[in-house]
């Protein structure tokens, strides 16, 4: 189940920011992150044995929207991937951002198939916006973060992150997938292409009907050939 919707756990004060190293990741440095933090830390390192873990090279994501009655190229850097139990990070990230990139896909492996594009993406977001308060780090976007009063001093604020600023960044940027509530529920058909003559859009259940302002479907990758699968016995704590 997404844990999207409903009360939210009382967000972590931070932490005293970690140590990263401003060079690209390694399974070192990642370790020490994770290794060295809470329980909910060491969590995450054990379930990486149990992940198929690729270097890669960056890979971009591209695809079709529909805007003001014409389609338009669109598309993002992807900073990682995650496919059942495969994990793809990008080689040149740096290690704290790769850091939030392994806990934000290592979150994708744990949720269930059935969990619509969109729900697993605000999920996912809203649990790695969670870490990054925890560790003291920088949020993924400016507009992640919003303060509330301490539910333990109401004379001050603690931040925690912003599910409706998550919700639209994420339909902006994954505009595939078919935007869904935030307390959850199924995705509407999503569009896969275009009919022969280009007037209607092909959706994901059989059917075609004419395009609507935002509607995108995604077109080939490219980039992100493998350079490394990192060896499962590395992924330990000392």
């Amino acid at each position: 189940m997404c844990s999207c919707g409903g009360k939210r756990p009382k967000a972590p004060k931070p932490a005293a920011k970690v140590s990263c190293p401003d060079t690209p990741w390694d399974v070192k440095c990642i370790l020490d992150i994770f290794c060295k933090g809470d329980a909910a830390d060491r969590d995450v390192v054990t379930k990486l044995p149990k992940l198929t873990i690729h270097r890669r090279e960056v890979k971009e994501v591209h695809y079709k929207k529909f805007v003001g009655g014409t389609w338009v190229d669109d598309g993002f850097t992807s900073g990682g991937s995650a496919s059942g139990t495969t994990v793809w990070v990008n080689q040149d990230t740096k290690c704290c951002d790769a850091a939030a990139t392994f806990f934000h896909e290592v979150a994708h492996t744990d949720q269930p198939g059935t969990m619509a594009g969109s729900q697993r993406e605000y999920d996912a977001y809203f649990k790695t916006e969670q870490w990054l308060i925890k560790k003291g780090l920088p949020p993924h976007s400016p507009s992640f973060r919003k303060r509330v009063p301490d539910p333990n001093d109401s004379s001050k604020t603690i931040e925690v992150p912003d599910m409706d600023a998550i919700k639209a960044k994420v339909d902006r940027t994954y505009a595939y997938n078919p935007p869904t509530p935030i307390g959850g529920g199924p995705a509407p058909p999503s569009v896969i292409g275009l009919t022969p003559d280009g007037t209607q859009v092909e959706l994901s259940d059989g059917t075609t009907r004419a395009p609507k302002e935002g509607d995108a479907f995604r077109l080939p990758d490219t980039g992100g050939a493998v350079l490394e699968t990192i060896d499962s016995s590395k992924w330990k704590c000392p």
